[in-house]
């Protein structure tokens, strides 16, 4: 795990960078390294378990995995990061079959700290997978339900952090899933869905900001402002 972490943090050293797939990394300084090992653990401990009921989130952060780290690829660690992107991109399609693989999958999460891959190659990644809007948004389910708790963390947040390393990875999430999210647009309004998919990695990226400087009022107001996106967003596309 040492080395992961080690390259986790020179990978951090990158973000702000334009990325391989030439969409601007949306989160803070720092925070892409961080991101990334949480949600390797996540994957790991979750596959560990495999529960049935969580088996979408776990292939949607797979595939947010798989956004963050390719978001990295101009970095000085690119081959590793693209290795990691690859692996999770393994484990997204082992889960996404008829039959799950939970062996095969847990093999590929085995190696996402070691594997490499090509820095250059650029992969369309909400185009994998067979992977949609509604696989993306399950991560906001209920963890009794499976899922990651994110619309939960969103609105505990909205009135209140006091952890804010949990504030940090639910912002991270959040700013990565409207960075997805604005590549798979509905039939129509379009343009608001785009709308809301961008304001939601603006306040996404803002509160993770705040939660790298531990201002937990800044916090409070940025989840606020991303709840309010949500329900705006809901309004329109849940009817």
């Amino acid at each position: 795990m040492q080395l992961l972490r080690r390259m986790l943090v020179a990978a951090g050293i990158a973000v702000g960078v334009m990325a391989g797939a030439g969409a601007k990394d949306p989160l803070p300084a720092g925070a892409a390294a961080a991101q990334l090992e949480a949600d390797i653990k996540y994957l790991q401990a979750g596959l560990a378990a495999k529960k049935k009921n969580a088996l979408t989130p776990l292939k949607s952060s797979a595939m947010l995995l798989a956004l963050n780290a390719q978001n990295q690829l101009d970095g000085k660690d690119g081959a590793k990061m693209a290795g990691v992107r690859d692996q999770a991109l393994k484990v997204a399609a082992e889960l996404g079959k008829a039959e799950p693989d939970w062996d095969a999958a847990a093999k590929a999460a085995a190696e996402l700290g070691t594997a490499t891959g090509d820095p250059k190659k650029v992969v369309k990644l909400h185009e994998q997978n067979e992977f949609d809007v509604h696989d993306l948004m399950t991560v906001f389910k209920p963890k009794n339900r499976g899922g990651r708790g994110l619309e939960d963390d969103t609105i505990k947040f909205a009135k209140s952090v006091t952890d804010a390393k949990a504030a940090g990875e639910a912002a991270n999430l959040i700013a990565l899933i409207g960075q997805y999210s604005e590549l798979m647009p509905p039939d129509a309004n379009k343009d608001k869905w785009a709308g809301y998919s961008k304001e939601m990695v603006k306040v996404g990226a803002e509160a993770a900001e705040a939660a790298g400087k531990g201002d937990k009022a800044a916090m409070v107001k940025k989840f606020k402002a991303v709840d309010e996106n949500c329900k705006n967003c809901h309004n329109v596309f849940r009817k």
